[in-house]
């Protein structure tokens, strides 16, 4: 379980907090491993509703997201992603490795380690040429709510099992913060629609054993010329 709530207020003293929820568009993966993409999809059609929100980007934001050994998708793939087309992303994460690494050394034995991590430095230094901001913190609550109240998209990484009986890593957007009645609300890319769940639900699955990333992605930045979408 995360400790993203140890030390921290109960929800019913969050009063000064007023309630948001972002306008972001629904679109459900098309496949077992685009959770990321889906949900960079949802973020940069919050702000952009000329994006189309179909398998072909879908699958051409995987192509760009995804470490080479694994289908899965990483921070630094998902951010660059959003970043060569045009959006401002900054990375918060309060580990250096890649996010989900136990569950990859847990699930695919065979796998060429030492190719999986020149593919991970690999995407990491293109998003620090991109000049992407990277902060390495523990995640709380106020996080994502000041990210919301500023009215930018956040994306985290959670545990699938909020959702499904599998313990995998999944990538959601969170377009809603209640803190005084304890409620978030999501766009979970494996369901159908946007949902809510309470703050003790949400807390079983955030973050990927210990491992908390947030992106946040920002409107397209001016001056910058944005790339295929």
């Amino acid at each position: 379980m995360s400790d993203m709530f140890k030390g921290r207020r109960s929800p019913e003293k969050y009063k000064d907090s007023e309630p948001v929820l972002l306008d972001v568009p629904f679109y459900r993966q098309t496949q077992d491993f685009t959770c990321g993409p889906a949900c960079a999809m949802m973020a940069m059609a919050h702000y952009d509703y000329n994006i189309e929100l179909d398998a072909e980007l879908e699958i051409d934001v995987w192509r760009e997201s995804h470490p080479g050994e694994v289908y899965g998708t990483i921070r630094y793939g998902l951010a660059h992603s959003m970043w060569r087309r045009g959006f401002g992303v900054k990375i918060f994460s309060n580990t250096k490795e890649l996010e989900f690494l136990d569950f990859i050394k847990f699930r695919y034995k065979d796998i060429d380690l030492k190719r999986l991590d020149f593919f991970y430095r690999e995407m990491a230094a293109r998003c620090k040429k991109a000049g992407i901001p990277e902060e390495f913190q523990d995640l709380t609550l106020e996080d994502i709510d000041q990210v919301l109240q500023d009215g930018q998209v956040p994306i985290l990484l959670t545990n699938a099992k909020i959702f499904t009986s599998e313990d995998v890593p999944h990538w959601i957007v969170v377009a809603g913060l209640d803190m005084t009645r304890g409620i978030i609300t999501v766009n979970n890319p494996l369901g159908d629609a946007q949902e809510a769940l309470t703050f003790e639900s949400f807390q079983e699955g955030m973050g990927y054993r210990e491992n908390q990333v947030m992106l946040v992605v920002l409107p397209a930045q001016p001056g910058r010329k944005k790339g295929k979408k």
